[in-house]
């Protein structure tokens, strides 16, 4: 483990750890999802076998998580690990941290029959409007993941009241 890291804790999420999580995915540059809606939506990860949230907690403090998904695919014959979220609070970024969560989620992903693990990144910052792909995907392509040829769309809807 990187220096200044014997601290470093990974856990699965827990209820009381909504603050810290609203808080970090708000790091993202998402806006912020209503608390009872994240709420619900955090009982769906700690309650399903499919959906994992790891949180990295260094000493007394949660500086990240990492959420996934793993689904079945008949072409692959097996599951898909989607990652869905990284992110490191900011304080704590170039640490190690991400590395870290990736290497639990491959754990995880060796034990759930999976076949490949995937994960899409923004290439623009939602905060500042920025170029940030380079940053994203210097960090997985070090962290063994390859670039591949695929264009994501997607079709939004309206929360339900």
């Amino acid at each position: 483990m990187a220096s200044g890291l014997e601290n470093l804790h990974i856990r699965r999420a827990k209820p009381e750890d909504i603050g810290d999580i609203r808080n970090l995915i708000g790091a993202l540059g998402y806006s912020a999802t209503a608390p009872k809606d994240m709420q619900k939506v955090l009982q769906q990860y700690i309650s399903s076998n499919s959906l994992g949230l790891l949180i990295a907690e260094l000493g007394v403090h949660v500086v990240g998580l990492l959420s996934y998904t793993v689904t079945p695919i008949l072409r692959l014959g097996g599951n898909k690990m989607e990652i869905e979220e990284l992110v490191i609070r900011e304080a704590d970024r170039n640490k190690g941290i991400g590395a870290v969560l990736l290497k639990r989620a491959r754990e995880i992903a060796k034990e759930s029959n999976v076949r490949r693990i995937q994960i899409s990144t923004n290439p623009v910052d939602k905060l500042t409007g920025a170029a940030r792909e380079s940053v994203a995907r210097r960090f997985y392509v070090k962290n063994g993941f390859e670039v591949a040829d695929r264009i994501t769309l997607r079709q939004e809807f309206e929360r339900k009241a």
